[in-house]
């Protein structure tokens, strides 16, 4: 009789040590794709606040301010107000955004994506959470655009190290979402009492920028800081001027927008426009008009083709005015 060949498979203690080896061979390997998603999304999300700083420079450039901010909570996309400024005759709309009072002068809301030309997905960061946009109040207005930023940005808590008279701030709530919404407009969690409260607690206008602190089960751990900030002040001279069309002529006006004077090769000016005393004289008219609607000091030759002066002043002590004509 032949006897039937016996068929052993592996045994539990065999498939146990298999599935061990297995285990140590492919734990590095998931860690280091967990690392590299990390890495990605934090990437992504200092990409997402530069874009944001970008569009908020180019509004400035192209408005003469900044723009207000968008309602926070309770906006989701296709809602009317969702990405667009909180605006009421012009002004900030306080009864829809944040306005810390106290003297902080700052207004609090969500990123205006529609304002921007920004598509609707970038009012969130890579986690879901609505970035926290931060402006000083009177650069919101053209008219009051004075250059100077009222938000302090500080480096260690307590204002040891600190950057002063920042225009504005954009806060990525890190994957907490503390004190923000979702892309939906639902609440987030609350502020609670860890480092990166300060961003969130809407209370003033003090915010910090610390170093990346997430090595805690707890979130309001008081050590505890996920949060991503980009902020500005006035890094570029061109930030004071903008260009408008002038369809009278089809050229451009060159504007400059401070309320303060213009100083050319003058460290203190005290005219709107004061020049330096430089060979040649300062300031040459070939061919135009001069217009001078108040008093006219003149401490140089004047040679234009028509001089006007609207005020109730003319100094010209040994100086020569040449001009086919003179009203005044």
């Amino acid at each position: 009789m032949i006897k039937a060949k016996e068929n052993k498979g592996f045994s539990l203690l065999e498939l146990a040590i298999v599935l061990v080896i297995i285990g140590f061979i492919f734990a590095p390997l998931i860690a280091i794709i967990v690392q590299i998603d990390l890495d990605k999304k934090a990437r992504n999300n200092v990409g997402r606040n530069d874009r944001a700083v970008a569009a908020l420079n180019f509004y400035l450039k192209q408005n003469g301010r900044y723009p207000c901010p968008a309602v926070l909570l309770g906006q989701a996309p296709g809602d009317p107000a969702f990405g667009r400024e909180a605006v009421i005759a012009g002004v900030c709309d306080t009864t829809l955004i944040t306005d810390p009072g106290g003297g902080s002068n700052v207004y609090i809301g969500a990123l205006p994506t529609h304002a921007l030309g920004l598509p609707y997905d970038a009012a969130v960061n890579e986690d879901g959470w609505k970035h926290i946009y931060v402006v000083t109040q009177a650069l919101t207005r053209e008219d009051d655009f004075d250059g100077v930023g009222a938000i302090e940005v500080e480096y260690e808590a307590g204002g040891a190290n600190m950057v002063e008279d920042v225009h504005f701030v954009i806060v990525n709530p890190g994957k907490d979402g503390k004190g923000a919404t979702t892309l939906f407009g639902d609440a987030g969690l609350a502020c609670g009492a860890s480092e990166d409260s300060e961003n969130c607690d809407f209370a003033n206008e003090i915010f910090l920028d610390l170093a990346m602190n997430t090595e805690f089960d707890n979130v309001n751990d008081p050590n505890f800081y996920d949060d991503i900030l980009s902020y500005n002040s006035v890094t570029q001279k061109s930030d004071f001027w903008v260009m408008n069309d002038n369809a009278s002529d089809n050229r451009i006006d060159v504007i400059n927008r401070t309320q303060g004077n213009v100083g050319l090769g003058v460290v203190n000016p005290t005219r709107k426009l004061d020049v330096a005393d430089v060979v040649g004289g300062n300031i040459r008219v070939d061919g135009g008009d001069v217009d001078v609607q108040a008093g006219m000091n003149v401490t140089n030759d004047v040679n234009s083709a028509n001089v006007t002066v609207e005020g109730t002043q003319l100094t010209h002590p040994n100086n020569k005015i040449k001009s086919k004509a003179f009203t005044y």
